[in-house]
């Protein structure tokens, strides 16, 4: 007791340590400290101690945020893993079980996916509840090139049309107006999108698709076009 000086179990400082720390149980506290083990529980309650693994914030920050097992959770805290399984029900915490591991571990790193008729997109995560992230690699690509101040506001343009060719020489920037004239050669004026609504009306016999094939444009555009929404050209990504 001499080391830890008198009335030692009054000294939050000294129990913390023990308890804590060192993970002592409360008789070997009480023999160390020379009290008894109900006056080291008094303590322990009257400070607030908690062992680590009966702090739910700790287990928090291990299990839920960065999304360890409970077997790696116990090696941490240094104890059994029966002993994490219990605290997590005791604190409500939800577990997560092997698919949402994979999931994790998926998209823990940058994952590039074909997505948008053939664009690749980086998808990215920080955690199992984090939502994934996502932009496209050429525009990536052309923040590198061309600086961001230059890119916003700016279509990232593929100049062979190959979409997943991302080398810094195929990528150009363009205005909105230049990209939809690149990808759209044939667009509508005024009187034809005019025309095109009248012939929708008046032939029984004309549908969408008939039109788009007789425009050489998309069923969607014709749409549009007769709806007389937004402008008479398809949109591109950008």
């Amino acid at each position: 007791m001499a080391e830890y000086g008198e009335a030692a179990y009054r000294n939050e400082r000294v129990l913390h340590n023990l308890y804590v720390e060192e993970d002592m149980e409360k008789k070997a506290i009480a023999d160390v400290v020379g009290c008894s083990q109900r006056t080291v529980r008094k303590y322990v309650r009257e400070f607030g101690l908690k062992r680590r693994h009966r702090d739910p914030d700790v287990l928090r920050e291990l299990y839920v945020e960065r999304g360890l097992t409970a077997t790696r959770t116990a090696e941490e805290l240094g104890v059994h893993r029966d002993t994490i399984s219990t605290a997590l029900d005791d604190f409500d915490i939800e577990r997560h079980g092997p698919s949402e591991y994979r999931r994790k571990a998926h998209l823990s790193k940058p994952v590039p996916l074909q997505m948008f008729g053939g664009y690749e997109m980086w998808q990215h995560s920080t955690g199992l509840h984090t939502p994934a992230e996502k932009v496209f690699v050429h525009r990536l690509l052309a923040v590198a090139v061309y600086g961001f101040e230059a890119v916003v506001g700016h279509d990232v343009h593929h100049e062979n049309e190959c979409r997943f060719d991302n080398r810094p020489s195929n990528v150009v920037l363009k205005t909105r107006s230049e990209h939809t004239a690149e990808h759209n050669p044939r667009h509508f004026t005024d009187e034809e999108a005019t025309a095109i609504r009248r012939r929708y009306e008046t032939d029984d016999g004309v549908t969408q698709k008939a039109l788009a094939d007789s425009y050489g444009v998309s069923r969607s555009l014709i749409g549009k076009v007769i709806h007389g929404r937004g402008g008479y050209s398809e949109p591109t990504p950008s």
